[in-house]
């Protein structure tokens, strides 16, 4: 089986970008980080989550495929949805169910995203048809969210009953198509790269000249593009490192990240800390803190169960 060392260490440089979105930073440089760096991880990893799915499809067919991803993935959600709900119950005395299934908190909405869009994802068998399919949601899907409500007006009958279109069929779906594309190509361009990465820089710039910082901003036009590039680009980087306990590590970050950062705040709280400082004492538990946890119990059961 071929190693993708470049897709690892991509794993962890995103991983550690994404949790400044979910910290109370401040600063022109953190926003630049946020804006343009950190709202690549989760297109990053919705894209490389097919890419592999769609190994597993042509190695295995359709259905096992599907059965085995759902299995991981499903297990993986259950797990952390036990370990945070008295979280849960203690910050607000519980998740309302809409807010569960279509925002699922602590951020797995990310993980409810990858078992929606895995329906259509390996059960299609008609790819062209899938392709054109993903594009369009895609489209919908930006020029209805946040990013773009400023200019259309959203689409209120939809958010009423679904919340967001940051969710499986209009985000995960499509972005996991441009990772199955990426199977395609060997080597990557990188004039194209740095061609779509700076109208995707002009794109984010627009829209944040039109939003407040309280908006979604997750989905943008030529986010797609750019994050086929992108991957292709770390698919292609074989550097001479052993990255074998890289995406452990990744996902111990994403998935630990909720839990840390309420512990630590509530820490600070009692012991009435404040100051900027205190966020950075959080970004850095969060970076340092799953790490340790993975390597520590690497071999373990306890690892193979909580990522």
């Amino acid at each position: 089986m071929r190693n993708y060392r470049g897709i690892d260490v991509g794993r962890v440089f995103f991983a550690c970008l994404i949790p400044m979105l979910h910290i109370g930073l401040s600063g022109t440089v953190v926003d630049f980080i946020r804006q343009y760096l950190s709202r690549l991880g989760v297109p990053f990893f919705f894209a490389v989550s097919g890419m592999f799915l769609a190994e597993s499809i042509n190695k295995r067919g359709h259905r096992e495929a599907f059965r085995r991803y759902v299995w991981n993935t499903g297990r993986l959600l259950l797990v952390w949805l036990i370990i945070y709900m008295p979280l849960f119950v203690f910050q607000s005395g519980g998740i309302p169910l809409r807010e569960f299934l279509f925002q699922t908190p602590a951020y797995l909405w990310f993980l409810t995203s990858l078992l929606i869009a895995a329906i259509p994802f390996c059960l299609v068998r008609n790819r062209k048809a899938l392709q054109y399919a993903a594009v369009l949601l895609y489209i919908w899907g930006t020029i209805f969210g946040g990013a773009y409500q400023w200019l259309i007006g959203g689409c209120p009958l939809y958010e009423s009953i679904f919340l967001t279109t940051r969710n499986g069929i209009f985000f995960a779906l499509p972005l996991m198509c441009i990772g199955e594309a990426t199977r395609k190509q060997e080597t990557a361009s990188m004039p194209l790269l740095f061609l779509f990465g700076g109208i995707l820089w002009a794109e984010i710039s627009f829209v944040g000249a039109h939003v407040s910082p309280s908006d979604d901003r997750s989905m943008y036009l030529f986010l797609p593009l750019f994050t086929y590039y992108l991957v292709l680009a770390f698919r292609s980087w074989n550097p001479n490192i052993d990255t074998r306990y890289f995406r452990g590590i990744s996902s111990a970050i994403y998935l630990m990240q909720y839990g840390i950062i309420a512990v630590v705040m509530k820490i600070a709280w009692i012991l009435h800390i404040q100051g900027m400082w205190i966020n950075w004492v959080t970004l850095l538990c969060v970076w340092t803190f799953p790490a340790i946890f993975y390597l520590s119990f690497k071999n373990t059961k306890l690892v193979k169960l909580l990522f």
